[in-house]
C-alpha cells in the first residue's frame, strides 16, 4: 500500500497566504477608514477652528467698541465743551464790539466838540493880549473869599484888565495890583459875574459863584434855561468887556435841585496859571 504524501503544509501555506491576504486587505481597509476619519476629522477641526475664529472676530470687535465708546463720549464731551467756549467768546466778542463802538461814537462826539472847542478857544493867540506864566502863591489862598495872589505885578505890566486861566478853563481875573503882586479874584467867589453863552444851545446867560459850593457856578438871567444840555461846554461870551469871547469856562452839570455848570479847576488843586493882559492896559 502505497501512502500519499502529507498536504498539511500546503494547507497551512494557502491558509496563511489567504490569511495574510485578508489582514492586508483588512489593514488597507482600516488605513482608508482611517484616512477617511483623519479627513473629517480635519474637516470638522478647520470648521470648528472657523468657528472659534469668528467667535474670537466678534469677541474682538465688541470689545473695541467698547474701548472706543469711553473716546467716543470725551470727543463728544470735548465738542460740547469747545462749542459752549466758542458761543461764550462769541458773545464777549460781540460784547466788546459792542463797546467798542460806543466809544467810537462817544469819540466821534469829542471829536466834534474838540473842533467846535478849538473854533472858539482863540483867546490864547489874540494880539491884542500878552501872556505870562507864573505861580500861586499857596500860603494867600483864601478859599472862603475864592481868591489868592501871584507873584508878578506892575513890574509885568499886570493891570486890572487882565485874567487868569489854569492850561484848561478860566479861573478869574485880576481886581488888584502892586509892584510885584496882583490879588486873582475866582469866578467861583460870590462877587464874581461871568458872562457866557453855551456851545450847543448856543444860549446866554450870568454865571456867579457861591462861596460854600466849591467849583459849582450858578446860571442866571437865561431866558430858556430848559434848553441847555446836560454835558455840554460853557466858554464867556465877551458881553460887558469882563472877558474876551471864548474862554472855557466849564460844563453844564444837571441834577434834580437845578442845573449848573461845574468849572474845570478845582482851587486846592491851583499851582501855576497863566496870566493874559493888554499890553496898552492903565496900571493901577
Amino acid at each position: 500500500m502505497v501512502r500519499k504524501p502529507h498536504q498539511s503544509p500546503e494547507i497551512l501555506t494557502q491558509a496563511y497566504s489567504v490569511l495574510r491576504f485578508s489582514h492586508l486587505k483588512f489593514a488597507n481597509l482600516i488605513a482608508i477608514l482611517t484616512c477617511i476619519l483623519v479627513v473629517i476629522f480635519l474637516n470638522s477641526q478647520n470648521e470648528i477652528s472657523q468657528t472659534i475664529h469668528n467667535g474670537l472676530l466678534e469677541i474682538n470687535s465688541t470689545a473695541v467698541e467698547l474701548m472706543n465708546k469711553p473716546w467716543e463720549m470725551t470727543n463728544k464731551a470735548k465738542d460740547y465743551v469747545d462749542e459752549k467756549i466758542y458761543q461764550k467768546e462769541i458773545r464777549l466778542l460781540q460784547d466788546d464790539k459792542k463797546v467798542l463802538e460806543e466809544i467810537v461814537m462817544l469819540t466821534e462826539v469829542e471829536n466834534k466838540e474838540n473842533r467846535r472847542l478849538k473854533a472858539l478857544l482863540n483867546f490864547s493867540t489874540s494880539e491884542d493880549y500878552s501872556l505870562v506864566s507864573t505861580r500861586i502863591l499857596k500860603s494867600s489862598l483864601d478859599i472862603p473869599s475864592q481868591g489868592f495872589l501871584i507873584p508878578v505885578g506892575r513890574n509885568k505890566k499886570i493891570n486890572t484888565s487882565a485874567y487868569v486861566v489854569d492850561g484848561v478853563g478860566l479861573v478869574g481875573k485880576v481886581t488888584e495890583v502892586a509892584g510885584s503882586s496882583a490879588k486873582i479874584r475866582l469866578i467861583t467867589s460870590i462877587n464874581s459875574k461871568t458872562p457866557v453863552v453855551f456851545s450847543e444851545s448856543r444860549e446866554q446867560a450870568i454865571l456867579v459863584g457861591n462861596s460854600t459850593s466849591g467849583n459849582t457856578l450858578h446860571i442866571i438871567y437865561c431866558s430858556n434855561q430848559q434848553n441847555v444840555r446836560d454835558g455840554e461846554m460853557v466858554v464867556t461870551s465877551g458881553d460887558g468887556s469882563i472877558y474876551p469871547y471864548g474862554i472855557l469856562v466849564g460844563k453844564v452839570v444837571k441834577q434834580e435841585s437845578g442845573t449848573y455848570v461845574k468849572t474845570l479847576f478845582e482851587i486846592d488843586k491851583l499851582e501855576f496859571v497863566k496870566v493874559y493882559f493888554k499890553d496898552k492896559g492903565v496900571a493901577q
